[in-house]
């Protein structure tokens, strides 16, 4: 059976922290970035050839005979890539990408999702799963290191594992789980400006001044820390009102930023009763963000007379929607959890919180949950009768390296979320490690608040 992989791969809305996430800033001041996943798409179809060739169908249709001869940078670096982690000569093979808003410097992420996208794709079509950290730190190395683009690392993370997240930039990455939004998104409006830019003429000359502009950078940085600690508040107008702070720092990372139809496209969406206005991603053209509120969101639709796009959070990264004949034939069952708990320092009695009312709030339709811990299975069972629950699965794991028993759960119980549940930071680098969300013991009650609204 011939294969053929299909990888959906969302872009990107940043609301907070544009710009220091940027490695020449942030590993030497830290920075921090409020950004969701939102649902629009790149598409990235692999299939099989009968012929010898390479055929990649983007904008723009090519025929090679070899991976070097391919003119999209992305697509030909991705294939380099897999080729060399995984040994492996690529030929008889048809790649395509599909977009929701098609084209680039539209300030949404998405070359970053292409680029995730093709790799997600390519690595499962070689038969080799990969974890959303690993598809971030390679498509990052695609784009800035190896073809030299002036870019950050938010792009990559948010195409990689969805959601809404709180990102702290450092010596190293920390990634929230996704956030709850509640109904944030009744505040936002989304506008297509019909105008584009390349992002590499406003972020070049940026990244070349970047140690000059770090005043002006810890102002974004603590401008995205006060916008989460706003966003779990729930205070929205001020939020809104730490979006338009934010937009006139940005302005003075370079020229490009805005111009006069921006100038004027702000005025009078403020005049309109919007909170707070930027343009998305680097500047200069692309999508319009406003916050407001809901009773003023008609009449400033109808008041700047742009295309709007409706849209709505995306809790998922880049995924794999269709596997025929590839590494994994089962398909993930959409609205369902997978939920795994340790037991040391995780459950009531064994230096845990979580007791068994908790855990039998589990037993619905859309949940599949069990237990994953370094216990021999005999005594894990020993466990779950003594405190009154009964799992799907008692799985044994080795000691500090769990992400492969994780990875290995994940293909024998397909699902939309992967939840592991523990207590120790270790257990979370591995959680992540294998693609799965982590939720420390103590936030136990946010994760059945999560699935009850599903």
């Amino acid at each position: 059976m011939p294969k053929l992989i299909i990888t959906r791969t969302p872009v990107r809305i940043s609301l907070l922290g544009g710009g220091t996430d940027f490695p020449a800033y942030y590993e030497k001041h830290g920075g921090a970035v409020l950004s969701t996943a939102i649902n629009s798409y790149v598409d990235v179809i692999v299939r099989d050839r009968f012929f010898d060739d390479i055929v990649i169908d983007t904008s723009e249709k090519e025929v090679c005979q070899s991976v070097s001869e391919i003119k999209h940078n992305l697509i030909r670096e991705a294939m380099r890539m897999v080729a060399k982690d995984l040994a492996l000569d690529w030929s008889k093979v048809e790649i395509a990408t599909l977009a929701d808003i098609p084209g680039h410097g539209i300030g949404l992420g998405s070359s970053a999702s292409v680029t995730v996208g093709v790799l997600n794709a390519l690595y499962n079509f070689a038969g080799q799963s990969i974890s959303p950290e690993e598809l971030a730190r390679k498509a990052y190395q695609i784009e800035a290191e190896i073809l030299g683009y002036p870019a950050g690392v938010q792009d990559q993370l948010i195409a990689s594992y969805g959601g809404f997240r709180f990102i702290e930039l450092d010596k190293d990455i920390n990634i929230s789980n996704p956030l709850d939004t509640g109904d944030l998104s009744d505040y936002l409006l989304l506008f297509y400006t019909e105008t584009v830019r390349q992002g590499k003429s406003i972020l070049t000359p940026f990244v070349n001044s970047i140690q000059s502009k770090a005043s002006i950078l810890n102002e974004m940085t603590e401008l995205a820390r006060t916008g989460y600690k706003v966003f779990l508040e729930r205070d929205w107008e001020q939020l809104g009102h730490l979006i338009d702070t934010s937009w006139e720092v940005k302005k003075q990372y370079s020229n490009g930023v805005s111009n006069s139809f921006i100038d004027d496209l702000y005025d009078k969406a403020k005049s309109l009763g919007a909170w707070g206005c930027k343009i998305s991603g680097a500047g200069g053209g692309g999508f319009f963000l406003a916050m407001a509120p809901k009773e003023k969101r008609e009449q400033i639709v109808r008041g700047l007379g742009l295309r709007e796009l409706p849209f709505r959070f995306e809790e998922k990264g880049s995924s794999v929607i269709y596997n025929d004949g590839g590494h994994t034939g089962a398909k993930p069952n959409p609205g369902h959890f997978l939920i795994a708990f340790d037991v040391d320092g995780t459950l009531s009695g064994w230096q845990g919180s979580i007791t068994a009312k908790q855990i039998n709030k589990l037993n619905r339709e859309n949940v599949t949950w069990g237990i994953l811990c370094s216990r021999p299975i005999e005594s894990s069972t020993q466990v779950c009768c003594d405190i009154g629950i009964n799992p799907h699965f008692i799985r044994q794991c080795e000691v500090d390296h769990r992400a492969s028993y994780l990875r290995q759960l994940a293909n024998d119980y397909p699902t939309q979320f992967t939840v592991y549940v523990a207590d120790r930071d270790i257990d979370r680098q591995e959680a992540l490690r294998a693609g799965w969300e982590f939720y420390y013991q103590q936030e136990m009650n946010n994760l059945l608040n999560r699935i009850e609204k599903w």
